[in-house]
């Protein structure tokens, strides 16, 4: 092999070399993008994580305000609906009383 065929033979590996190692940067550089995006999409996964438990902890909490509310709202209309019964009752025993006394 003569010198030229030589230097053309390296001259074409260095530059297959520099080829290789800018996509090899490229590669890398892509990478490192894929991985920052990667990252803030876990962070944004994260918080939407924690809004969506704050809300779902805020909204049991409405919901057991509202369920304590509807059974104290029971408890009233029993203690009505109790005392309803006891007028009734004394009325009752008022008019027939009052109806024996005056016959």
């Amino acid at each position: 092999m003569s010198l030229d065929t030589k230097r053309e033979e390296i001259r074409k590996l260095e530059e297959k070399a520099q080829m290789k190692e800018q996509a090899l940067k490229k590669s890398e550089l892509m990478l490192e993008e894929d991985a920052i995006r990667f990252d803030t999409f876990l962070k944004e996964n994260d918080h939407e994580a924690h809004k969506a438990i704050k809300r779902a902890e805020a909204e049991t909490k409405a919901k057991q305000e509202k369920v304590a509310e509807i059974k104290k709202l029971h408890q009233e209309i029993q203690a009505v609906r109790l005392f309803c019964f006891i007028l009734l009752n004394f009325t009752i025993i008022f008019l027939l009383v009052n109806n024996i006394f005056y016959i």
